[in-house]
C-alpha cells in the first residue's frame, strides 16, 4: 500500500508530462472497474500500486501553420496541430 494517491498525484502533475513526454495529451483513468475507458483493457489485473499501466496511442490531427509577416520580430512561422475534441483552451 502506497502512503499517497497515485491518481491524485499523476493529476496534479498533468500538465508537466505531458511537456516532459511531448505529447498533446494525457488522459488519466482509475482501474477500479467502473471507468468505460479501462473495460477493453485485458492487463487491467496486472496494475498494482505503484506499476500503473501506460498506453500511447496516435490520434490524427490537423495542422495548422501561422506565418508572422511582420518584419523585425522573432517568431517567423509557427505550426499548431489540432486534434478532434481540442479546445480554445488547450490550443
Amino acid at each position: 500500500h502506497l502512503s499517497f494517491d497515485e491518481y491524485q498525484v499523476l493529476q496534479f502533475n498533468q500538465d508537466y508530462l505531458r511537456r516532459a513526454l511531448n505529447v498533446e495529451q494525457i488522459e488519466i483513468h482509475l482501474t477500479d472497474g467502473n471507468d468505460n475507458e479501462t473495460a477493453g483493457v485485458s492487463t487491467v489485473e496486472d496494475i498494482i500500486p505503484g506499476k500503473p499501466l501506460v498506453h500511447f496511442r496516435h490520434e490524427a490531427s490537423v495542422t495548422i501553420r501561422l506565418i508572422n509577416r511582420q518584419p523585425y520580430t522573432s517568431n517567423f512561422e509557427w505550426s499548431l496541430p489540432i486534434m478532434n475534441g481540442d479546445t480554445i483552451e488547450q490550443l
